[in-house]
């Protein structure tokens, strides 16, 4: 996906990594103010798609659970 067709949830992880890089899901959900359940617990699905996204894009890489972008040493 070029940079052009990136949705604003993408540029609200791709800036949250920028700040946090290493985070796992949940950090990630609280840093783009996803909210959470009646159990208190972020509600990470609404971030699937758009990682996933980076992910296959080769912008983000993932290391045992956590999240940063690619390239980021």
């Amino acid at each position: 996906m070029a940079k052009a067709e990136r949705l604003p949830l993408d540029e609200e992880l791709l800036r949250a990594l920028r700040e946090m890089p290493d985070r796992t899901l949940g950090e990630l959900a609280d840093a783009c103010g996803v909210p959470r359940s009646t159990f208190g617990r972020p509600l990470t699905g609404r971030l699937r798609g758009p990682l996933h996204r980076l992910l296959d894009d080769g912008v983000v890489e993932e290391h045992d659970g956590r999240y940063r972008l690619a390239g980021g040493g």
